[in-house]
């Protein structure tokens, strides 16, 4: 677990999160376990990348993926 003085702040991640690929601003930051997110800074934008819900994939997208 990190050190917990060295953070201000505390984020939950999505539940789908599988990656972080940029943080704006461009600041100092740790996750832990995959499920948070230590900052100094409670107002960011997080690009990451996450598990897609299938479900919601267009037919002739799950066509293309059957057939190829």
């Amino acid at each position: 677990m990190p050190i917990l003085p060295e953070w201000k702040f505390i984020l939950e991640l999505p539940a789908d999160y599988l990656a972080m690929d940029r943080i704006h601003p461009n600041v100092n930051y740790e996750i832990f376990e995959n499920k948070n997110l230590y900052t100094n800074i409670d107002d960011i934008i997080a690009v990451y990348r996450f598990i897609p819900d299938v479900t919601r994939f267009p037919g002739y997208f799950v066509e293309f993926l059957v057939y190829s």
